[in-house]
């Protein structure tokens, strides 16, 4: 899943809104911080078609991507 802009954005506002009415140690909105961004940016959808370059056998490939991805 793409990052949504709109709940990544809802997310941090509850956070920005419990920090302010309790506040929090930075090690605990760190955490929190990570957690939300990680959360909506986990994941994503990678277009085919990106070229690679393998070397071993058909049951043992081993390789890298040769051109730039795009997330979708």
């Amino acid at each position: 899943m793409a990052l949504s802009d709109s709940d990544y954005k809802a997310a941090l506002l509850g956070l920005y809104k419990k920090a302010a009415a309790n506040p929090m140690s930075p090690e605990d909105y760190a955490a929190e911080f990570a957690q939300i961004t990680n959360t909506n940016t986990k994941t994503a959808i990678v277009k085919p078609g990106i070229t690679v370059s393998t070397t071993g056998t058909s049951a043992a490939q081993t390789g890298a991507t040769t051109s730039a991805g795009e997330i979708v």
